[in-house]
């Protein structure tokens, strides 16, 4: 999760950390402090103008979902958005680019993990094995570059809560 505070002007006031395919690339934190949010979002920026808009006019939490792209790197993202004085706090998940490439049977097995099932319950619900539960989960690590399992169900249950089971929206092509 990345934490930013934007400022009344739309610039990155304070960023707890980056993607680690930017801090490969050489990007700093300090590199983006004082800059235009707009200058990396590449889809989705209406909907983040919008959800910024409303979180600073009405202090209710906003929540969206838009792509950035930094130093070559494309990188999806759903926000929730809150407001603190003049300032908009913005908790920002990761949502994997590749979730496009997994087959119908992984994006299953995806939406049984955010529901917090076992593998043990998930082979029984698509009857299957657990051997190939378990194997659909190794595979839909390595296409999404998930480093672990933790990393696989934080990105399952962040997908559910975007809805992108019910509501797929694209926007890394």
């Amino acid at each position: 999760m990345v934490v930013q505070i934007i400022d009344s002007a739309d610039c990155i006031a304070y960023m707890s950390d980056l993607h680690p395919s930017d801090i490969r690339s050489g990007v700093r934190v300090a590199d983006v402090l004082g800059e235009p949010i707009w200058k990396w979002v590449e889809h989705g920026a209406a909907e983040y103008r919008k959800a910024l808009d409303r979180c600073r006019k009405t202090g209710k939490r906003q929540r969206c979902t838009f792509a950035v792209h930094v130093a070559g790197h494309r990188h999806r993202w759903f926000a929730r958005l809150d407001r603190f004085d003049s300032f908009v706090i913005v908790l920002a998940n990761n949502l994997p680019c590749m979730i496009d490439n997994l087959s119908e049977r992984e994006n299953e097995v995806m939406h049984f993990l955010a529901q917090h099932n076992s593998s043990s319950q998930i082979a029984k619900q698509l009857e299957i094995t657990i051997s190939t539960v378990e194997k659909h989960r190794s595979k839909i690590r390595q296409v999404l570059g998930l480093k672990d399992e933790q990393a696989l169900l934080r990105a399952a249950e962040t997908l559910a809560e975007t809805h992108y089971f019910f509501d797929s929206n694209p926007i890394c092509r």
